[in-house]
């Protein structure tokens, strides 16, 4: 046997050394990488509610969570909900979830469940509901170079605080949305399908 036969099994032994501490060392980066912006989100989400409680206003993502290592980042919490007494301005909406693979980590998905109730002045207080609500968004600096709504058996009633029936507003089977910047600008395009408004809504009138 020849001395470079000799060689040749230790060379391969020493490459695949080096190849599983690279994998290793590069697992623990992305770890650590993975769990400080775990941290910072639950962190910065914190600021931002006691931020907006020193102002008189109360708002909260209930039960926030983190999750999906290692393959995905995952934000998600019970409920939605601000309110400010001063400027009589309030909503809510059901749970949250935002989803980013770690193959795509500048497009998460999210997803919100209704309803989503409102309450503005000079306006009459609204409960809108749907079966499904997802937002595709292609994150960039400074702003998203888009954001793509969808949602399915989407409709709007009033919300009244007393005992009276609460008055259909509309209804649609599908509704979609894109916002995306144009210079200083922002361009939406949207679409309904099967959209139905009740006539009482609009006074009476009926639509083509």
């Amino acid at each position: 046997m020849t001395s470079s036969d000799e060689r040749q099994p230790s060379n391969n032994g020493r490459r695949l050394f080096w190849l599983a501490a690279f994998i290793v060392v590069l697992f623990a980066i992305y770890s650590g990488g993975w769990f400080y912006l775990a941290d910072r989100v639950r962190t910065e989400a914190d600021k931002a509610v006691a931020t907006l409680n020193k102002t008189g206003v109360e708002a909260g993502c209930a039960n926030l969570q983190v999750s999906g290592y290692p393959l995905s980042f995952s934000v998600s919490c019970d409920n939605l909900a601000y309110e400010d007494d001063a400027k009589n301005i309030a909503a809510s909406a059901g749970s949250f979830n935002a989803a980013a693979q770690i193959i795509q980590p500048l497009s998460p998905v999210a997803n919100l469940r209704g309803p989503l109730r409102t309450s503005v002045p000079d306006m009459v207080p609204l409960w809108i509901d749907w079966d499904n609500l997802q937002a595709n968004v292609k994150l960039w600096w400074p702003l998203p170079q888009r954001i793509s709504l969808e949602a399915e058996g989407l409709s709007g009633q009033t919300d009244p605080a007393d005992d009276t029936d609460p008055m259909q507003l509309f209804s649609a089977g599908k509704a979609s949305g894109q916002l995306q910047p144009n210079g200083g600008d922002i361009d939406y395009i949207g679409s309904f399908g099967d959209l139905e408004i009740d006539p009482d809504a609009i006074g009476g009138r009926g639509l083509p």
